[in-house]
Formats: structure tokens, C-alpha cells, sequence
């Protein structure tokens, strides 16, 4: 009875992480909802010290924690 229990346990552990829909990339999210062009106006600005970087992260929705790696990837896609 108790060997039962275990597997008919273990089986829906596993049907509910299968269930689990998987989740998206935050980068690659953030970076659809930026015009590529206007990206890049925003990033040679920060980069050339016309914009704070704060500033520069608020345009383009991220914050200042995830600012650089998300230039990185708009970069590597041009």
C-alpha cells in the first residue's frame, strides 16, 4: 500500500512540473518593445556623455542593474 502511494506521489510531481509553462527571456523581451533605431540614439548618447546612464535606462525601460547587459545584447543584434 505504502509503495502505491509513493509512485501515484511521485507521478503527479512529475505531471505538475511538466505543466509548468516555461518562462521568457527578460532581455530579449525588453529589447522587442525598444525601436532599434531609437536604442541606438539612446545608447550613443549615454556613451558619449550627453545622457546620465540613468536617464539613458529609463528611456529605455530597464533598470540600472540590467542597463548594460541589455545594451550589450541590442549591440550584438546590429
Amino acid at each position: 500500500m505504502v509503495d502505491w502511494a509513493k509512485q501515484r506521489q511521485a507521478e503527479e510531481l512529475r505531471l505538475k512540473s511538466e505543466q509548468k509553462a516555461p518562462g521568457g527571456d527578460f532581455y530579449n523581451t525588453a529589447i522587442s518593445r525598444i525601436d532599434r533605431y531609437y536604442a541606438n540614439a539612446v545608447i550613443n548618447a549615454e556613451s558619449s556623455g550627453d545622457m546620465a546612464i540613468a536617464k539613458a535606462a529609463s528611456m529605455l525601460g530597464v533598470t540600472l542593474k540590467t542597463y548594460h547587459k541589455t545594451v550589450d545584447k541590442i549591440l550584438e543584434m546590429a
